[in-house]
């Protein structure tokens, strides 16, 4: 059983991921804007401890310019501990 991370879970491909993280067994820690802003530097430091895997699936409201996607991953990037070696994953989707 593995112990992921899943940012943005709180909107449709989050929940989904996080869905089917439980359903296959492993342990799934739901991270949403109320827990931590990724457009914050630091936000997230901390709460990626102890999780084997982070999967970014973070969103934007709207279809006007964002910068939450490279925001977030530069925010999961400076939280991260590289001697971990965890996989990062980040479905890229975009639509309603």
């Amino acid at each position: 059983m593995s112990r992921i991370a899943v940012i943005g879970a709180a909107g449709r491909t989050g929940r989904l991921v996080a869905q089917q993280a439980r359903a296959a067994g492993h342990h799934g820690t739901a991270i949403t804007r109320q827990d931590a802003d990724p457009r914050v530097p630091g936000s997230l430091r901390g709460l990626l401890d102890g999780h084997d895997a982070v999967v970014s699936a973070l969103g934007a409201a709207g279809r006007g310019p964002t910068d939450v996607y490279s925001a977030g991953t530069a925010a999961i990037a400076a939280a991260d501990d590289p001697r971990t070696h965890r996989a990062v994953v980040g479905p890229s989707v975009r639509g309603r």
